[in-house]
């Protein structure tokens, strides 16, 4: 409603958390949602085909140690780029902001920042959508998903405008 790019959180517990999150949006997003995801995922034989035929942005890790955020930084410059240029066009933005899958269900992970620099640049809309039990829709480890499931999801705006509300908290 705003007219903003929005800019949306999602909390990763499953490999099911992508489809599951295009399910729930607005069909009017769906053209214009990107995502970014992990070298690890994009290279996925079945989702990282469909991740990278309809153009989600590749996070280009260098290490596959847990904690590890490392990045190639000549490539995540260009997919700095990309995002830039796809958010400049109108387009929407999705970040996993605990920056790897977490097997809790309970307890979300520490937020790596890098993602909200996005988010505060182009002045996005910022929402977050939190869900529980999508790991047993798709265990972690699992080479395929869609095993029965109780999903909990929860939909908040945070707000309207990410760059006043950095200022705010600045």
């Amino acid at each position: 409603k705003s007219g903003r790019n929005v800019f949306i959180c999602l909390n990763h517990s499953s490999f099911f958390d992508t489809p599951m999150l295009v399910l729930i949006c607005p069909w009017r997003f769906a053209p214009n949602l990107k995502l970014v995801a992990s070298r690890r995922f994009m290279r996925m034989p079945f989702l990282g085909t469909l991740g990278r035929g309809v153009g989600h942005f590749e996070v280009p890790f260098t290490s596959k140690e847990e904690g590890n955020f490392s990045v190639e930084r000549t490539a995540m410059d260009r997919t700095t780029k990309l995002i830039d240029e796809h958010l400049a066009l109108g387009g929407h933005l999705c970040i996993f902001p605990e920056g790897t899958l977490n097997s809790s269900s309970t307890q979300l992970l520490p937020f790596r920042a890098g993602g909200f620099q996005f988010a505060i640049r182009h002045d996005m809309e910022i929402w977050t959508v939190v869900n529980a039990g999508s790991q047993e829709c798709w265990p972690l480890g699992d080479l395929l998903g869609g095993g029965p499931a109780r999903i909990d999801l929860s939909v908040v705006k945070v707000c309207t405008s990410a760059r006043e509300t950095a200022e705010l908290l600045a």
